[in-house]
């Protein structure tokens, strides 16, 4: 027990006497001694054969700003720097235990330190101000810089806005080659302990490298991730929306009369857009932004939309009278030939066949007229265009020769692809008194053209069919001419029949079924114009997706076409209905039948 009590006493001066007691005349004393015979403008290396080696470490307090259209970054830090000073070596027990001394930098040797790729003056760091050299009594020495630093920093935004920037801030001993002086990192380079992150950049990663030169290099790589959000909600998702609703601009209806002011407003949105991301970017930047790029790709693309939707507005309510431009025209054709618009167009000596083949030529397509009759009345005035887009080959359906001979012509000039329209009747739909023969051939085309619309899906055909109404007036169809022919061919079939089919039907009947084709020929009732008709053909040649039958009415002005009225709803008629107005339609109870 009495042995413990000397030993703990002993313990505690111990640990009393390690203790620093230094006075101020024991610090007044030390700098005396130790500032004696310094000499501040030397570097303080004991042995010049080798570089004194200064060891930094670099303290990041926050990323102040980083401006992308100036391609600068501004950051608050500062550098620490250790190095060995042997003049300055001392016996702390000589001082009162003093272990340092603190002593202003102007007295000392300090590394002019420079941010050698700094915006604006290149000074060194501290300049002006007043800083404090910490130095022990095994002659370390240590000074730290505190500075707000502005670098140069090359900026590649080809992925604006998720990009990421690496930017250097090169340190060197200004005016001090490598063989004097060596900057080293500590084992810790980036102090990251009084950090305080950016709202709109993130610290990814940081390195520090020493790169071979004549000078000794301190560089210090840091790099920073862009946060996003920002733009993504404010340009990139308004952007893809206006995108996806530019085209549908087309969508809405010609007379709606917002078409060319939808197409305005999105083109100028886009450039709202387009201002917001220059802003952000440098002007001189290589590679450019890849978004930059796209958003002026789209604009053009908007631009071009809003030319188109003008034109197409100025086309609809364009005078009928108005003639296409000239050079409209010219240019339409180029492109019609490049691109193989071809028409084949058979039974062109009048009628519908006839106009529409001059439409077509008038709207630049190459028509591919086929003729009954090759010196006719309308394949002559045809062949007098002297057209180029325009040719007139004999065509008739019921030889072989002229079908191969034809289809031989066309297959050099256009592809396997494109449309059929075929001109049927409303009377392919509904039975007429006295037309029997007529009514199987139309009916006929009805379902020969259903059939052959769903056999030619896989080879991309599209089939069409065109049933007009009442139209007499319009075509040669009931012409006097025609009804002259038509005629003596009765005549001279009902010379062939036999004397008891003549006493069944009678002179009368005959005579009666005559005078009613004389009658529709001079109906005036009925449409004088094949315009709608052949509109039908076009829009059913050129529209994107026709109509499988188009139902053309033949009524003019007050006057009803009874007939396509009557096809659009027979199907869903009873016969008790639609037999009776039939007759008294066609006037066929009237008919007397005998003599």
């Amino acid at each position: 027990m009495y042995m413990d009590t000397p030993v703990s006493c002993i313990f505690l001066f111990g640990i009393l006497s390690s203790g620093n007691s230094q006075t101020l005349s024991d610090m007044k004393q030390l700098y005396s001694d130790i500032f004696a015979n310094h000499q501040k403008s030397l570097i303080p290396n004991s042995d010049f054969s080798s570089p004194l080696e200064v060891k930094l470490q670099f303290h990041l307090m926050t990323i102040t700003q980083f401006r992308e259209v100036e391609e600068t970054l501004q950051i608050a830090g500062g550098i620490s720097a250790f190095w060995t000073d042997g003049e300055f070596a001392w016996t702390p027990s000589s001082y009162g235990n003093a272990e340092y001394i603190i002593v202003p930098h102007t007295i000392v040797w300090t590394p002019r330190l420079v941010l050698l790729n700094s915006v604006g003056t290149l000074q060194p760091l501290g300049l002006g101000n007043e800083l404090s050299v910490t130095i022990d009594y095994n002659g370390s020495t240590t000074v730290s810089f505190g500075e707000v630093l502005s670098s140069k920093c090359s900026t590649d935004i080809y992925k604006f806005p998720f990009d990421s920037q690496t930017c250097e801030l090169e340190f060197a001993a200004w005016g001090v080659y490598a063989r004097d002086i060596r900057l080293l990192a500590v084992s810790n380079p980036i102090d990251l302990s009084f950090f305080t992150p950016n709202s709109d950049w993130d610290l990814v990663s940081n390195n520090v490298t020493h790169p071979s030169t004549g000078y000794s290099i301190f560089k210090i790589e840091l790099t920073l991730k862009r946060s996003s959000l920002y733009y993504t909600v404010i340009v990139i998702c308004p952007f893809i929306l206006f995108s996806i609703l530019n085209p549908l601009v087309f969508l809405l209806p010609v007379e709606a009369g917002e078409r060319i002011g939808l197409a305005l407003t999105v083109l100028l949105s886009y450039t709202i857009f387009l201002s917001m991301v220059q802003t952000s970017i440098p002007a001189a930047s290589n590679p450019m932004s890849l978004l930059l790029i796209i958003m002026i790709a789209t604009i053009l693309l908007s631009g071009i939309i809003a030319i188109v939707t003008i034109y197409i507005t100025s086309l609809y309510y364009r005078e009928e009278s108005t003639k296409m431009n000239f050079l409209l025209k010219f240019i339409g054709q180029k492109w019609q030939r490049c691109n193989k618009i071809t028409q084949v167009m058979p039974l062109c000596n009048d009628g519908f066949g006839h106009d529409l083949a001059n439409r077509l030529v008038d709207d630049g397509f190459i028509v591919f007229a086929g003729v009954l009759n090759f010196n006719g009345k309308g394949a002559c005035e045809l062949r007098n265009r002297n057209l180029r887009n325009l040719n007139v080959v004999q065509l008739n359906l019921t030889k072989a020769d002229e079908i191969d001979k034809a289809v031989a012509i066309v297959s050099e000039q256009c592809s396997a692809k494109g449309r059929i329209v075929n001109v049927s009747s409303v009377r392919g739909r509904f039975p007429w008194p006295g037309y029997s023969t007529y009514h199987v051939s139309k009916a006929r085309m009805e379902t020969m053209s259903d059939s052959l619309r769903l056999e030619m899906v896989k080879f991309g055909i599209k089939v069409a069919v065109v049933e007009p109404g009442w139209f007499p007036l319009a075509t040669a169809a009931i012409s006097i001419e025609t009804c002259e022919r038509v005629k003596k061919d009765c005549e001279e079939q009902w010379k062939e029949t036999s004397e008891e089919i003549k006493r069944l039907y009678g002179r009368k009947y005959f005579n009666a079924w005559y005078d009613e084709m004389l009658v529709n020929r001079k109906d005036t009732r009925a449409a004088s114009s094949s315009e709608p008709v052949i509109d039908a053909m076009v829009d059913a040649l050129r529209n994107v997706h026709p109509k499988y039958r188009y139902l053309v009415d033949g009524g003019q002005g007050f006057n009803i076409d009874t007939r396509a009225r009557l096809a659009a709803c027979y199907n869903f008629l009873p016969d008790y209905i639609s037999d009776p107005y039939i007759m008294w339609n066609s006037g066929y109870k009237y008919k007397q039948l005998g003599e």
